[in-house]
């Protein structure tokens, strides 16, 4: 790597006239990556709403932008070195300086920006370009998952001096249940949490914005909530409740559920999943193994087939056939089920 030239960004009154630089363009070769690092500084505006802040923030740290020489280019006066730039290089910085491969690093760089920002200048694609030409006040709402909303706590971490990509608190958002959560399913859109709280049974939690969830409908169930799985349609949960078996739960209005049906089975019940018709729920039941449940008629389930494990049943997955049930058996390992001999 070798310095190229020293350029002192410009001063003025406006948003407008500050920060600008010489990026020397015109003498780049298209194909070779450049490094442009910005030292020191002041950020006027710091929280990026457009407007000059009354006094500036001081930048105690490093913000940089890799990319090709056809790039800065293309990006001509709309060239931007931003958090979002300093993000990408974070990622790639190992690979830059641990065995250096320009095939394998410019593979790297283009993966970096993915989960950072979307497509900026509209070509269709999201790629280096995207992060050169990014502008925190044009485009904050172009950021993806938590660099949206994280972008102020990245900000900072930069003016302080800090390494954001490795310092971000990856939790955006958390909510506090009664009791203790234990199993947790996402609606199909994605836009609502149902929770098995031990005591307090199940839990239905808005996280639409997941920055503020917030329970939007709960249902004590009889003794301890361990496991959650919905039906297809996501108008059923059913809850592995501990002593007190399969809790079959109407959810199709998530403010008011409703319990529609139970079966007690011999144990403890503890995690559950479905056929993938939905008629049946299969039960890891504590020390009576696996249960088979038939749920096609929900306010009337029934025990129809059952495997006495070797230790204490507490999780159970099913092959994409359903031809075999996977038991995790406490002290006793996994153990494996043929249930073809049940059909």
């Amino acid at each position: 790597m070798t310095l190229l030239w020293t350029e002192t960004t410009s001063s003025g009154q406006t948003l407008e006239e500050i920060g600008k630089f010489n990026t020397h363009a015109n003498e780049l070769e298209d194909d070779t990556l450049y490094l442009y690092k910005v030292i020191g500084g002041q950020d006027w505006d710091a929280n990026d709403d457009g407007v000059m802040d009354n006094s500036p923030t001081e930048n105690r740290g490093n913000i940089r932008l890799i990319t090709k020489g056809s790039d800065i280019k293309q990006a001509g006066e709309d060239l931007k070195v931003s958090f979002v730039s300093e993000i990408v290089y974070e990622k790639v910085a190992k690979y830059l300086k641990y065995n250096y491969d320009k095939a394998t690093f410019e593979q790297k760089l283009a993966e970096a920006i993915q989960p950072v920002v979307e497509d900026i200048n509209g070509d269709g694609k999201v790629n280096t370009l995207d992060a050169a030409i990014f502008d925190p006040v044009k485009h904050k709402d172009r950021l993806k998952g938590i660099y949206a909303y994280k972008t102020q706590e990245i900000i900072k971490t930069i003016h302080d001096g800090w390494h954001p990509f490795f310092t971000l608190n990856p939790i955006i958002g958390s909510i506090d249940t009664p009791n203790y959560a234990w199993g947790v399913v996402l609606s199909s859109d994605g836009s609502k949490a149902y929770v098995a709280d031990g005591r307090s049974g199940l839990q239905i939690i808005d996280i639409s914005d997941p920055t503020n969830p917030t329970i939007i409908g709960s249902i004590d169930t009889p003794d301890y909530a361990r496991g959650v799985v919905l039906s297809s349609d996501g108008s059923k949960a059913y809850v592995a409740d501990g002593s007190s078996g399969l809790q079959i739960i109407d959810i199709s209005d998530p403010t008011n559920p409703t319990i529609i049906g139970s079966i007690d089975t011999p144990d403890f019940a503890g995690g559950v999943v479905l056929s993938n018709d939905g008629s049946k729920a299969y039960v890891a039941d504590g020390r009576s193994g696996l249960q088979i449940i038939d749920i096609s008629d929900p306010s009337s389930p029934t025990i129809i087939g059952s495997v006495d494990t070797t230790g204490w049943a507490t999780e159970v997955a099913l092959s994409s056939d359903e031809s075999i049930a996977l038991i995790a058996d406490g002290w006793a390992g996994l153990q494996i089920i043929d249930l073809t001999l049940f059909e």
